[in-house]
């Protein structure tokens, strides 16, 4: 079982033991607001462009496209 930590707008914790938290898929994002929570430190990655490949670790990108699975069928 792995336990992973994850800085989003605050730190998100998992558990998993699917998952060793080592592999990563790249993903296009787009730059945050100027006043989305800790936009100041996430808009330096980005620079000037608007939207950017970014490494994403494939446990955050399937908790991305999955939150909510389980309630569908209720």
């Amino acid at each position: 079982m792995f336990e992973l930590a994850w800085k989003d707008a605050d730190i998100v914790l998992f558990m998993t033991t699917v998952y060793n938290g080592k592999d990563f898929i790249t993903r296009m994002r787009r730059r945050p607001t100027s006043t989305s929570t800790g936009a100041r430190q996430t808009r330096k990655i980005f620079g000037d462009s608007y939207i950017k490949a970014l490494p994403i670790p494939t446990f955050i990108d399937m908790y991305n496209h999955y939150m909510h699975g389980v309630d569908t069928a209720d």
